[in-house]
Parts: structure tokens; C-alpha cells; sequence
């Protein structure tokens, strides 16, 4: 099949990207065309509608400065063997006319378009010119009219996880969801430990300067990690109650002699800065990566497992979720995570503990509802982890790692797609 997978540009180290390059990589092995549209890439007037290679499409790229060369090239093994489109717009985001997208599927003449993104940016009441399919991650309850509107757009919805089926079964009934299938993310073993390199545990904590601070105090460190995007359009990451929860750690648990390793943007959506000034928390506690380079996408998938194995625990708390990629990626990595009881991470802990939830009914945001995180409980669910016996720990690590291996591996994953993709008939655009 000629295939339209329009998304975050796979060889972006972004959620979107991550998934698009494994998704990519599953078709193009059983034989499919794939044309990539890169929502994420902004095209010029000149640009629009040109179809190009992807030393072109890499060029751009790196030419916008939003991208970093190692970390691009590194997933060049399977971005080579496509063809791309930037975006069709010059300002995104913005809203998608579906006319648009048809103009571009007319061209390829294409079979089929998939969608990754979210879709409450795409103009209604429209339908597209060949079989259509969406893979979305649902983060709210209930489903925000926005995006009630657009999904009869698609011929197919695929879930994430069983919260995003059940949101979209109560706000649309008519669509007799329960019966589609869920198809998770993919998490790759092979590519991730193979990717690992030089950055084992003790290479990355001592990049960090865990290390040194061990040494010259002679006193173990437990590194608390959190993973998170600080650019959602709300706070809906909770990164504000990360920091105010690690110093109620600090206070009353100072024997753990814990540290907090924060990978995301200090400046983004929640001032962290004010937030760690704000809560008390002393700036030698805490230890932030290279904001230039992580706002260029510039850490590589090695640097990313060197987060994951010198992490003692993975912090991941939600407003509300249909997409955790980091805490699969941890627990396939051996990595315990604590993260809140709700949502989509019902469907994605093994190895860890689940934060309390005092209210599901928290902030009406996007017309729906968030979960909010017992601060107080986060810190107990720490020490539970770090309590652990060497028995214990190894026995939930190799759980984790198997639970994972086996449901959310690239041939899982990848089967799972091809089954849905074979159901529909060859279609050209007409």
C-alpha cells in the first residue's frame, strides 16, 4: 500500500516522533510506501506540496536550528527509506483543512492516511479522499467537544490504552467502540539497549556529578528523575507538584539523601524556576540538563537510557494521560516509576507505585476533568520503592522488563497495525 502518515516528523525525540519512527519502521519491513507529512516542520510558501527525499527533509531540518545533527541522524536508517512533505501550513499549529490534506493524499495518490496528532485541529465535518485511520492518545474525561467533533472524520479510531476507548464509548456511543482494538505504544528492546552504549548507570551519574557528590560526601545518593514535556497547553504534567513533593521528601526523609534530575525545559509552560525558589528547594539538590540542547531535540536515545538506568526512580505525575512513553521506557530499562493512579497509566505500571488520587473531578480543563495527586502520598510511594529489598527490587525489575517486552515490542505492536491496515481494501484516492 501507498501509505500518508502525517505526525511529528520521526526523527524528532518528541513522543509523536518516537512512535512515528517505530510505526514507519513496522510498514516499511512488510512492504508498504510510506510518504511522511511533518506537521512539526514549518514549510515555506515554495515549499508546499513539494515532495522530497529525506537528505532535503534533513537539510531543512537542521537549517530551522530546532534540530540536532547526532540526534537526527541516528534514526536515519529507516527515515531514509521515505519520502516527505513539510508542513502545508507556515504557522503551526493551526487549524488542518481537510482540503487541504486532500490535495496532498490526491497527489501521492495514496491508499491510506494515518494520523498521529491531535486531532482537535482539524476542521470538522469533513472526510478524507482514501481510508483514514487515527492513532490517538485520550487524555481527558469527558472528551472535549472539539475532538468529539473531528473523530467521525476518520474511518478508524485506534486506542491507546483501555481509558481512551472507554472516554470515547460514553461521549459517542454510536460508534460501538468497545469492539476496536487497543494498540499501544511501541517500545522497542533491541533499539533501546542497543542505543545504551557508554551510558550505563555509572557513566551517566557520573556525567551528572552523582559521582562526585557520593565521593566527596561519602554518602549514597537516590536520584529521583522526572521525564516531561513543558509545553502542554495547561499544566496537565504536573511539574510544579514534582518539585513541591521532592522537598517534602527532602524534610522528611533526609537519610535517603535524595537529588532531583529534571529533563525538560525550565522556561516552558510552568516557570520551574519560581516553582523550585517558591517551594524552598536548594539548587544543589537538583541537577537540569542542557537547556539548549534539549530545546533542539538534541539528546540522543543513549543519553535518554543513561536518564533511565542511573535513575533510582522515575517520578511521573498527571493531571490526566493517554500517553506515557517515559515510564514504559523506564521499566523496560529496569527503571521502578511512581505516577499517579489514573488514566492511561492503569493500563502501563509493573514495576512501581501508584500515587493516591484525592479528587477525579479536580480542574475543569479543555471542558473536562482532571485527577489530583495526593502530594503527601508521593513521598511514601518513594520510600516505598527505596525500601525495597535486593530481592524485591530485582524480581519487580524483571517483571517490568517482561511485561514490556512482551506487549509493547515492535513486533507486538507492529502485528497489531498490519492486522488493522489488511482489513481495509486498496483504495486510490478518487
Amino acid at each position: 500500500m501507498k501509505i500518508v502518515i502525517g505526525s511529528n516528523s520521526p526523527f524528532t525525540n518528541s513522543g509523536y516522533g518516537t512512535q512515528s519512527y517505530f510505526f514507519c519502521k513496522a510498514l516499511l519491513e512488510a512492504g508498504h510506501e510510506i510518504t511522511f507529512l511533518a506537521w512539526n516542520i514549518s514549510g515555506s510558501e515554495a515549499l508546499r506540496y513539494k515532495k522530497m527525499d529525506y537528505e532535503t527533509m534533513k537539510k531543512i531540518s537542521l537549517d530551522s536550528q530546532c534540530f540536532d545533527k547526532d540526534a537526527l541522524e541516528e534514526k536515519e536508517d529507516v527515515c531514509k527509506r521515505m519520502s516527505y512533505y513539510t508542513c502545508i501550513y507556515e504557522n503551526f499549529p493551526c487549524l488542518i483543512n481537510v482540503d487541504d490534506v486532500n490535495k496532498l493524499l490526491k497527489m501521492e495518490e495514496a491508499d491510506m492516511y494515518i494520523y498521529l496528532l491531535d486531532v482537535w485541529i482539524i476542521e470538522p465535518n469533513k472526510k478524507f479522499c482514501c481510508p483514514s485511520m487515527t492513532w490517538l492518545p485520550l487524555h481527558f474525561s469527558p472528551l472535549e467537544e472539539t475532538t468529539k467533533a473531528i473523530l467521525p472524520t476518520f474511518d478508524k479510531i485506534i486506542y491507546m490504552c483501555e481509558f481512551g476507548k472507554q472516554v470515547v464509548n460514553e461521549s459517542l456511543p454510536e460508534l460501538n467502540v468497545m469492539k476496536e482494538p487497543i494498540i499501544p505504544h511501541f517500545i522497542d528492546y533491541d533499539y533501546l539497549y542497543n542505543n545504551i552504549n557508554k551510558y550505563d548507570r555509572e557513566y551517566f551519574r557520573d556525567e551528572i556529578g552523582i559521582s562526585k557528590i557520593e565521593t566527596e560526601t561519602n554518602e549514597k545518593v537516590f536520584l529521583v528523575s522526572v521525564v516531561a514535556r513543558n509545553a502542554e497547553e495547561s499544566n496537565r504534567k504536573y511539574l510544579d507538584l514534582s518539585i513541591q513533593s521532592f522537598k517534602i521528601l527532602l524534610d522528611k526523609y533526609p537519610e535517603l539523601n535524595p537529588y532531583l534530575y529534571i529533563h525538560t525545559t525550565l522556561m516552558g509552560k510552568v516557570d520551574l524556576v519560581k516553582c523550585i525558589q517558591y517551594f524552598g528547594v536548594p539548587i544543589d539538590k537538583i541537577i537540569i540538563p542542557d537547556q539548549l540542547k534539549l530545546s533542539r531535540s538534541g539528546y540522543k536515545t543513549e543519553y535518554m537510557c543513561g536518564i533511565y538506568l542511573g535513575s533510582d526512580v522515575l517520578l511521573a505525575t498527571t493531571g490526566s494521560e493517554g500517553f506515557g512513553l517515559p515510564i514504559l521506557e523506564a521499566q523496560l530499562l529496569g527503571c521502578p516509576v511512581v505516577t499517579t493512579k489514573c488514566t492511561a497509566m492503569l493500563d502501563y505500571l509493573y514495576n512501581g507505585e501508584y500515587i493516591d488520587v484525592l479528587d477525579d473531578k479536580f480542574v475543569y480543563a479543555n471542558t473536562s476533568f482532571w485527577y489530583l495527586s495526593d502530594i503527601f502520598d508521593i513521598p511514601i510511594k518513594i520510600m516505598k520503592v527505596a525500601n525495597r529489598t535486593a530481592e524485591e527490587n530485582k524480581k519487580m525489575r524483571e517483571y517490568g522488563i517482561k511485561m514490556i517486552k512482551d506487549n509493547f515490542s515492535i513486533e507486538t505492536v507492529g502485528g497489531k497495525w498490519l492486522k488493522e491496515i489488511s482489513k481495509f481494501d486498496k483504495k486510490i484516492c478518487n
